[in-house]
């Protein structure tokens, strides 16, 4: 579907592509299919696409899965999906949802599954941490983003860009960067160049750490970053001396700050503090 083609289908709906929402369709065909192939994988796993838009990755996924569960919040994006996809919806391919992807219960969907989409570049973080959040039920996530946002999923220690985000993507999955796009891949054209980046779950991802709870871990020893990761922990341990204790135990200097502490470090460090409560 090329840009013309984009901007033809927007007038024939009489629908304006809203920039509130971080609306720019790709309009590459070539690219469209391979991020469908990534995430569809070996077919096996249903899949959960966010932002579906007018349905060009949609139509490259139906059939290809067990199912497609496609979360929009465009009331008018969503009436046209589903006069295009009624066939597909009937057959029990694909399931439309009208939702903030923020508020979308993801419980809802029933065992594992794969998680794809263009995402809106104001609420990438938040929605890759939901995401990241349910690690153990979604084997493999093929997401869009800014390519400035993409660098959050690299970044190491010390890098400005290491937090939550980096920590979470790097400890439950092998994180690859699939294809860069620029903004003559959208119709409207976007401001700033895209990256497209795959995630695949880790073999030895840790079994034992709730990934809901690591996350909401990390987030508390991030959110002061110019305070040392004791004092961003004593909240999370009010008992007196708790904080200096589990530090210790986990072997890390009181006056280290969370963004120089390995990945490894923090594992050991939530272990500790999870002993001590």
């Amino acid at each position: 579907m090329s840009a013309a083609d984009i901007k033809q289908k927007l007038e024939k709906l009489n629908i304006r592509a809203n920039a509130a929402l971080g609306q720019n369709f790709l309009c590459d065909d070539a690219m469209i299919e391979k991020i469908a192939s990534a995430a569809v994988g070996d077919g096996k796993t249903a899949i959960l696409e966010i932002g579906p838009g007018l349905g060009a990755l949609t139509g490259a996924l139906v059939g290809r899965v067990p199912r497609v569960t496609a979360v929009e919040i465009d009331k008018s994006m969503l009436a046209a999906l589903n006069a295009e996809f009624a066939a597909e919806i009937g057959r029990g391919e694909l399931t439309l949802i009208h939702s903030d992807i923020l508020k979308f219960d993801i419980s809802s969907i029933e065992g594992e599954f794969a998680a794809a989409g263009n995402l809106p570049y104001y609420i990438t973080t938040p929605i890759v941490l939901m995401l990241l959040r349910n690690a153990k039920r979604i084997p493999r996530m093929v997401l869009m983003v800014q390519k400035e946002a993409a660098r959050r999923f690299f970044a190491k220690p010390k890098d400005r860009l290491y937090g939550p985000l980096a920590i979470m993507a790097q400890l439950y999955y092998e994180c690859e960067s699939l294809v860069s796009l620029t903004p003559a891949s959208y119709y409207p054209q976007p401001d700033v160049d895209s990256e497209v980046v795959l995630l695949t779950r880790r073999a030895d991802a840790p079994a034992d750490i709730d990934p809901a709870a690591f996350c909401r871990f990390t987030e508390s020893i991030f959110a002061m970053r110019r305070k040392t990761v004791y004092n961003n922990l004593k909240p999370l341990l009010p008992a007196a001396d708790a904080a200096a204790e589990a530090l210790a135990r986990a072997n890390i200097a009181q006056a280290a700050r969370a963004e120089a502490l390995s990945i490894e470090e923090l594992v050991r460090l939530y272990r500790s503090a999870i002993a001590m409560q």
